[in-house]
């Protein structure tokens, strides 16, 4: 079954509702509230109401049907016993060393058990990437879910506090700050500065206009292609790359603005070195 990123966002949005459910009981929930609360990011917004679990209301959010319902269905499924989950934890990480240290990495029926039971008891959140790779929910296919080293791994990381940073926003801190760049230009005989953000959809150039692009750098693109300077071929790979390198870390402005620079200077390498005298 193939899952979308988008869909394993949803699935982990779920996850966090359930967690706190007295907001479902919230006439309209705010921006600030989903972002203090289930630390949503920016692009969540978009992705809750695309994903049926919310709707747009009067400059807020509702909840929906769905949403409600996905919640208490896991909410029937979960156990709260604290003495059980002490002993299912401590046998989990024994069993789990035993099977690290052993070098053969398969899965057992005893670890598959285990993992499917604390599951219950904690409801774990995993990044979208382990979810899209797998193809199964953990919410919904629970044991094949962890029938798999690495997924066991994460859950040996959750118990032992190194799991997912589910307060993190990553690329939020980056995102629609604007970074200046120098780029050559042979016609004229000088650098000219070029602005930069990265958005939710792409990359916004701004150099005499400003352009809104994709992910793969179409707005930096048309803008060379328009003032007659040369760039790499590779320049929207590396752009689309870079976009994705951003969102999903948590990199500084200042770290963005550093590889963003080497990719100017890659391109005033290109134009400087560009052969002279036999363009048509």
């Amino acid at each position: 079954m193939h899952i979308s990123k988008e869909e394993a966002r949803v699935h982990n949005l779920i996850n966090r509702f359930a967690k706190n459910d007295h907001l479902l009981g919230v006439d309209v929930l705010s921006k600030d509230d989903l972002r203090d609360k289930l630390f949503f990011r920016e692009e969540d917004f978009r992705i809750a109401i695309n994903g049926n679990i919310l709707k747009n209301r009067n400059g807020g959010f509702l909840t929906t049907d769905h949403l409600i319902e996905e919640v208490n269905r896991l909410l029937n499924q979960t156990i709260e016993d604290e003495q059980e989950l002490a002993s299912l934890k401590k046998e989990y990480l024994s069993k789990f060393q035993e099977l690290s240290e052993s070098g053969s990495y398969r899965p057992t029926e005893v670890l598959i058990n285990l993992a499917s039971e604390i599951h219950w008891h904690i409801l774990p959140e995993y990044e979208e990437y382990m979810i899209v790779n797998s193809e199964l929910y953990p919410n919904k296919d629970t044991r094949e879910y962890y029938n798999h080293f690495h997924t066991l791994e994460d859950l040996y990381k959750e118990l032992t506090g190194y799991g997912k940073k589910v307060e993190s926003k990553k690329g939020d801190i980056n995102l629609n700050k604007q970074i200046d760049i120098n780029i050559y230009s042979r016609r004229w005989g000088h650098n000219d500065t070029y602005s930069i953000e990265r958005t939710l959809e792409g990359w916004t150039v701004t150099f005499h206009q400003e352009k809104a692009g994709n992910k793969e750098g179409e707005a930096l693109i048309e803008t060379l292609r328009h003032d007659f300077i040369n760039y790499p071929h590779e320049l929207g790979t590396f752009m689309w790359h870079l976009w994705n390198k951003a969102d999903s870390n948590e990199m500084t402005v200042n770290e963005l603005q550093k590889d963003l620079e080497q990719i100017a200077d890659w391109i005033n390498a290109c134009e400087k070195t560009t052969p002279e005298g036999i363009e048509v």
